[in-house]
């Protein structure tokens, strides 16, 4: 929840919240598997004697975590140094901005995305790779890794983000 002022007129006792809800899915596969799930954000409507639900203002990813086989044969375990699977993931933060002139707060949404070993690419074939030890690391992506700034457009009824986010689909769909 985030606690919004109340719109300008509105009785003493009412109170306006942004509220999250979170929806994750998961799939698995032969040697793998993820899961993710994604942030709705509602607009949420109290008084003493009434609580409404309001629209959705924001839809964003909100973490996953990918793990994918990479080891094939004895040689490839040898080659990948035992790393046998190739590990992605990606997690989002949000948090309320400085107040502004505006009907809700600017938010800040933060993501992080990683890969491992650091070397691994999920849309290339990472089975054939030679690793070294400074590869068994969690490799932090500089493109998915990013803040934006979100604003209530009360034209759309939506939060938008201040420019567009990367494509980040390789670290966010299971």
């Amino acid at each position: 929840l985030i606690a919004v002022a109340p719109p300008e007129g509105a009785a003493a006792d009412s109170r306006q919240y942004l509220m999250g809800v979170i929806v994750g899915t998961s799939t698995m596969y032969s040697g793998g598997g993820g899961n993710g799930s994604r942030l709705h954000l509602f607009r949420l409507d109290t008084t003493p004697s009434n609580t409404r639900l309001g629209d959705q203002v924001l839809d964003v990813v909100w973490d996953s975590s990918l793990m994918i086989r990479a080891c094939f044969s004895e040689q490839d375990m040898k080659d990948r140094r035992e790393a046998c699977h190739d590990e992605y993931s990606f997690t989002g933060t949000l948090a309320a901005g400085p107040a502004e002139a505006s009907e809700l707060p600017a938010l800040t949404y933060r993501s992080v995305a990683t890969s491992y070993p650091r070397t691994s690419r999920r849309s290339q074939d990472n089975s054939n790779m030679r690793l070294k030890a400074a590869d068994l690391v969690h490799g932090k992506d500089p493109d998915c890794s990013y803040e934006r700034t979100l604003r209530f457009n009360p034209a759309t009824s939506r939060y938008e983000m201040d420019r567009p986010a990367p494509d980040c689909s390789d670290y966010t769909t299971p």
